[in-house]
């Protein structure tokens, strides 16, 4: 692997153009124009809250537990850097589909089928973790004061800040999303993918069991079923770039110093 295997990862990125957030990505920049007015607001906060320059650090407390305008500062390195980690699942994912094992005479599980799963599994975890992360922003942005966020709660309560929200595309986006996908990695305990890989079992061992439940001489269809898997990924991969683009724009349209004064 080495050099030319991270050389391979990047090709499979370019030539599927999934998006590789670097410092100079629009989405980078888009993060720190829509969120420009909020950071403003939130330093004015922090300077009345912390008047003595003693803040909260994050290397002795909880990430909630420092101020919201150090939780903004950081969301600004981990919105890409989640996607990033995703992009890299989801390519490398790719990358080891061809080497899995043949699936036609039994299931002979090996190194690439590890690599594989693991990628698998880490990507939807990425996807979960990336939504948090976009909850997150918004319950600030609207200072909705929602202690145990997700996307659910988060877009339930924007509407009691904003007037006709609901009219807003991005909004309708948001929610569109949370209402016909989303359940497709959480939906109660092990009701999807991201639940049922981090609490109960992972995304290898279902397929192993499948395999053995569905098994047919000669078929293709354990072949088509990672597959499956994996265009499902993608296709969550998709939805939380337009979910980033999304929020930054509801957050960019609507911010109102007034939910903070």
């Amino acid at each position: 692997m080495g050099i030319d295997f991270i050389s391979e990862i990047f090709q499979i990125i370019k030539d599927k153009q999934f998006t590789f957030v670097y410092s100079g990505h629009p989405i980078s920049k888009s993060i720190l124009t829509s969120t420009k007015k909020l950071r403003e607001v939130l330093v004015k906060l922090e300077k009345e809250q912390y008047p003595d320059g003693n803040l909260p650090k994050i290397s002795e407390n909880s990430p909630l537990k420092v101020s919201l305008k150090y939780q903004l500062d950081y969301l600004f390195i981990e919105i890409p850097q989640i996607c990033n980690q995703f992009c890299i699942s989801l390519a490398s994912a790719y990358y080891f589909l061809p080497y899995t094992s043949d699936t036609k005479y039994g299931y002979f599980y090996d190194k690439p089928d590890l690599f594989f799963w693991t990628n698998v599994d880490s990507g939807f975890r990425y996807a979960s973790s990336g939504w948090d992360r976009l909850s997150l922003l918004l319950n600030i942005a609207f200072n909705l004061q929602i202690i145990k966020y997700n996307l659910s709660s988060v877009l339930q309560a924007i509407p009691t800040q904003i007037v006709d929200v609901i009219q807003d595309d991005n909004f309708k986006k948001l929610k569109n999303f949370r209402d016909k996908r989303f359940s497709e990695l959480e939906f109660k305990l092990a009701g999807g993918a991201r639940h049922e890989t981090t609490h109960v079992i992972s995304r290898s061992t279902r397929f192993f069991f499948e395999h053995l439940e569905k098994f047919e001489l000669g078929s293709v269809k354990p072949k088509r079923r990672r597959e499956n898997e994996l265009n499902l990924l993608e296709d969550h991969y998709k939805l939380f770039i337009e979910g980033i683009n999304d929020s930054l724009n509801l957050i960019n349209t609507h911010f109102d110093e007034k939910f903070y004064y």
